[in-house]
């Protein structure tokens, strides 16, 4: 679970309830370029992506950004602006991607370019700020901006974030968000829960409170049931706080 690449989700939006997804976006500088790429929000695919960056000499900007797609059919909007001053900016390049571009795995793979001006002013060009929004047309209050500084002088010791940093990054985030269950109670659930009852008061009725019947197929599959549906139970109590 920990370094799942790509996910598949078979299903569709009902009324006033529309899918959603979260990907994030990653800002590469080079010289006079600036390269946004999308991807699942996944530690491999953030992996893959600076891996493929870092081996064209690009430099990371900074962190990678949320954002939440829904499946409203309609298309995406990036807008870039370079910041002259507090109170001045130029646009430099808008781009339109279709809705079905973004919601497949193809978006992985996918780079948008923007050309920055070469403005020279007061080596204006040794620092700057850029911001960046993405956004679907009708939901524009779920907009993702932000603003970040580009020192290209810093950007060349771009050490800080490579394949190893990211490991030891997300083993200590795995590190502090330990099971809400302490280990000797999940073995017992599992040593409960395993063995079929005539009643069904074993790990098929957890499946089914949890999931639903139609599921239980699956999971009679694994070698231990209880244990993955008690991962799956974990991972939704995250997702609630």
């Amino acid at each position: 679970f920990e370094t799942m690449g790509a996910y598949t989700l078979i299903g569709e939006s009902i009324i006033n309830n529309h899918a959603s997804k979260y990907l994030q976006m990653a800002c590469f500088y080079n010289q006079s370029t600036l390269r946004l790429r999308f991807f699942d929000k996944t530690l491999d695919a953030f992996e893959q992506c600076i891996n493929e960056e870092f081996a064209m000499k690009n430099f990371l900007c900074d962190q990678p950004k949320d954002f939440i797609l829904y499946d409203y059919q309609d298309h995406i909007c990036i807008n870039v602006d370079l910041e002259l001053s507090t109170i001045s900016r130029i646009n430099i390049g808008y781009k339109e991607i279709s809705f079905i571009s973004f919601w497949t795995h193809h978006i992985n793979r996918s780079c948008f370019i923007f050309i920055i001006p070469n403005l020279q002013i007061n080596n204006f060009m040794n620092q700057f700020a850029i911001h960046i929004d993405v956004y679907q047309p009708t939901i524009v209050e779920n907009t993702l901006h932000t603003r970040f500084i580009i020192n290209t002088h810093y950007l060349q010791n771009n050490s800080g974030w490579n394949t190893i940093s990211l490991r030891h990054r997300q083993s200590s985030k795995s590190s502090e968000k330990m099971s809400r269950l302490p280990k000797i109670i999940r073995q017992k659930l599992c040593e409960i829960l395993a063995p079929p009852t005539s009643l069904g008061n074993d790990w098929r009725m957890f499946a089914s409170n949890l999931l639903g019947i139609n599921y239980l197929q699956y999971f009679a599959t694994k070698t231990s049931p209880t244990e993955h549906l008690l991962t799956l139970w974990d991972a939704r109590q995250e997702s609630l706080v």
